[in-house]
C-alpha cells in the first residue's frame, strides 16, 4: 500500500511534468487535501536531484509559485496550489528535473512538523531528444535454484529513459538455456532521469 495512500495531508499528483516549446510559460496546479481535525500550514521549496545537477529545473528553467511559499488550509479542507514554470527562448530539446518538498505544521505558537512529502517535477521541451546509457558493470549470484543478474549503468541522455536489456543464457555446448529481459528497477519499466 503506498505511504502516500497513509498521509492525513494528501498531495496529488505525485509527480508534476510542464510541457512547453521555448519561449512559452506553462501552468499546473497541486491539490492539497488536509485530512486532520485541524488546520495546518503548509511551505513548500524546490530542492535539486543533486548538487550542480546539470539538468536542474531550478537553473534551467525556472519555477513560480501562488502563493509564495505558504499557505494555511482549514480542516477538512483543500487548497490548490498554482505552479508556473517559463521556457527560455534559447532552450533546446531535452528534460529538467527537480524535487518539490512539502512541509506540513501545526498552526501552533511552537508550530510543529507534522508531515512531509515530495513531488517530483519535470520540465520538457519537446523534440529530438539525446538517447545514451552507459554499462558500468554487471554482476550475477546464485542462491539455490534463483539467478539474480543485476546491471549498473548511467543514464547519459538528456530525458529520463526507460532502458531494458536481454540477457541470453546458454549451456558449455550452447545450447539456449532461458533468455531473461531485465528492466530498470526489475519491476517494470520506471523511469530513469539523466545523471
Amino acid at each position: 500500500y503506498p505511504a502516500s495512500k497513509l498521509k492525513r495531508v494528501a498531495i496529488s499528483p505525485e509527480g508534476i511534468v510542464f510541457e512547453g516549446k521555448p519561449g512559452v510559460s506553462v501552468m499546473k496546479s497541486l491539490k492539497i487535501e488536509n485530512k486532520f481535525e485541524q488546520t495546518v500550514k503548509v511551505r513548500w521549496e524546490v530542492s535539486e536531484v543533486e548538487a550542480n545537477y546539470p539538468y536542474s529545473i531550478m537553473k534551467n528553467t525556472g519555477i513560480e509559485f501562488r502563493p509564495t511559499n505558504e499557505l494555511i488550509v482549514e480542516a477538512k479542507r483543500i487548497a490548490v496550489l498554482v505552479i508556473s514554470t517559463k521556457f527560455p527562448k534559447e532552450a533546446l530539446a531535452g528534460a529538467n528535473y527537480g524535487h518539490l518538498k512539502i512541509k506540513v505544521y501545526s498552526t501552533d505558537s511552537k508550530p510543529v512538523l507534522l508531515e512531509e512529502s515530495i513531488v517530483d517535477l519535470e520540465s520538457l521541451v519537446p523534440g529530438k531528444f539525446k538517447m545514451s546509457a552507459e554499462v558500468l558493470g554487471i554482476t550475477a549470484s546464485r542462491e539455490g535454484s534463483e539467478s539474480l543478474v543485476s546491471v549498473t549503468f548511467k543514464n547519459k541522455s538528456n530525458v529520463k529513459i526507460s532502458p531494458q536489456a536481454d540477457v541470453i543464457l546458454r549451456d558449455s555446448t550452447g545450447n539456449l538455456v532461458e533468455a531473461v529481459r531485465l528492466h530498470s528497477n526489475g519491476k517494470g519499466d520506471k523511469p530513469v532521469i539523466p545523471l
